[in-house]
């Protein structure tokens, strides 16, 4: 497929997130064309519709039962979500899918189960976002 946007950004610093808390990804942003980020670099909006390929990264400092997902306009893309299980605990939750959006739609990268605050690893990356526009 023909890439038509792309937008990027990264949390290299440690950072703890709050229950259900949105990740911030404020540095190395590569904005699309299209791609907006909000003030606070947790919600990115895309102005066209289309499907686009969402891809995540995060790395915590220690294996949690945490889990994390893909929000659209605030609701949970359940088939964005890894982790979450409290028999499975996990140090990287990282996951890859492809969403219809309409004009305007936000994406967010959310920590979820997250009873303590995860603490996110400085190197090399604390978490990742990547939104590709396919169509």
């Amino acid at each position: 497929p023909t890439i038509i946007d792309v937008a990027y950004a990264v949390n290299p610093s440690a950072a703890t997130i709050p229950v259900n808390g949105l990740v911030p990804l404020p540095n190395d942003q590569v904005k699309g064309k299209n791609i907006t980020i909000s003030p606070d670099n947790t919600k990115f909006t895309v102005k066209i519709g289309g499907v686009y390929q969402v891809a995540y990264d995060i790395n915590t400092d220690k294996a949690l039962t945490t889990g994390a997902r893909l929000l659209v306009n605030g609701e949970a893309k359940e088939g964005s979500a890894v982790g979450g299980i409290a028999s499975l605990s996990l140090s990287r939750l990282s996951n890859e899918v492809l969403l219809r959006l309409e004009d305007n739609d936000e994406i967010s990268l959310q920590i979820f189960n997250n009873p303590i605050g995860t603490a996110l690893l400085s190197a090399p990356v604390g978490a990742s976002l990547r939104i590709v526009r396919l169509s």
